[in-house]
């Protein structure tokens, strides 16, 4: 499955509505992005009159194809789902201490891979996933639990269509009429 731009569109949306803005920069052929939870907090619109505030950025290579920066947004949202990030003041995702490097990528990986999965796009996770497994004799000491629950969430912020702003993150605007 092809992913088209209303797609993108409905899902950076969505990532809006918690806080979560995506910057597209360019990153030569490499790297496809990251996720930043140092960022500057930052007013979006939503929709019409909705604004919120965001407090993570989701940066991607303006190069790579819309289903590459897609799937590399699914991958960083399992960071930050996985509670990989630490984020001053945001209460509703944990944040998860004392993970390995091998652990925090492999269960990224892994909430990609599923979501992908389940939507039946093609991607390099499960290459990324085996070439794990050839190198080291066993999976990292990841969350099955936590994978599952990123991977939801993930999910609703694919599906949802007319998704409210989280209340912590809110913003009113005023309107000046001329």
């Amino acid at each position: 499955m092809a992913i088209g731009e209303r797609d993108m569109d409905r899902l950076i949306r969505n990532m809006k509505t918690g806080g979560i803005r995506v910057e597209r920069q360019n990153f030569g052929t490499n790297l496809g992005g990251f996720i930043d939870a140092g960022v500057a907090e930052v007013d979006v619109q939503v929709t019409g009159r909705t604004w919120a505030r965001t407090l993570f950025a989701v940066v991607l290579n303006v190069n790579h194809s819309v289903t590459s920066q897609y799937t590399t947004i699914l991958h960083e949202l399992g960071h930050l789902f996985c509670g990989h990030l630490y984020a001053r003041n945001v209460k509703w995702i944990p944040y998860r201490r004392g993970l390995t490097d091998s652990e925090v990528e492999f269960e990224a990986e892994t909430v990609n891979w599923l979501v992908c999965e389940r939507m039946g796009i093609k991607n390099n996770s499960d290459r990324y996933l085996s070439g794990y497994l050839e190198d080291n004799t066993e999976i990292p000491a990841v969350s099955v639990d936590t994978i599952l629950k990123a991977a939801g969430i993930v999910e609703s912020l694919i599906r949802d269509s007319d998704r409210p702003v989280r209340r912590e993150l809110a913003v009113k605007k005023q309107i000046t009429l001329f």
